[in-house]
């Protein structure tokens, strides 16, 4: 992939990967629709296989949370998907400021990194870094 390489040569540290169709909406808009779990599973692939320097961090975003048809068990089943095809933070949108749902996702989810995140507009601040 092009872009790793690029990006690596600048000597940027990481790159943030999203699975919403493009082209993309806030996170925190109604609407949201995601691509195939196995197009984002691909492309994630990918990313891992160009990159050269093992600390080169991909971070792979998901929306499924509140994308249409989506859910917390679509949230889950991506991230979990996401992380086995090798990235190193999965990053979960949520529309809730409730806790529940991103301890939950957090304790079912796999990967090195896991960040929850809700709007600070829309709903009372809620972000989380958890390391696994």
């Amino acid at each position: 992939m092009r872009t790793v390489e690029d990006y690596e040569s600048a000597g940027v540290a990481g790159i943030h990967m999203e699975d919403q169709v493009s082209p993309k909406r806030c996170g925190h808009l109604a609407g949201k629709m995601v691509i195939p779990i196995e197009e984002a599973v691909g492309k994630i692939r990918a990313a891992v296989a160009a990159r050269k320097n093992k600390d080169f961090v991909i971070i792979a975003r998901t929306d499924a949370m509140a994308a249409v048809d989506g859910g917390f068990e679509e949230a889950l089943r991506r991230g979990k998907e996401y992380a086995q095809a090798g990235a190193n933070v999965v990053f979960c949108e949520f529309t809730s400021p409730d806790p529940r749902e991103p301890n939950d996702l957090q304790r079912k989810c796999i990967g090195n990194f896991l960040i929850l995140h809700c709007s600070l507009i829309t709903h009372p601040p809620f972000t989380g870094l958890i390391r696994r």
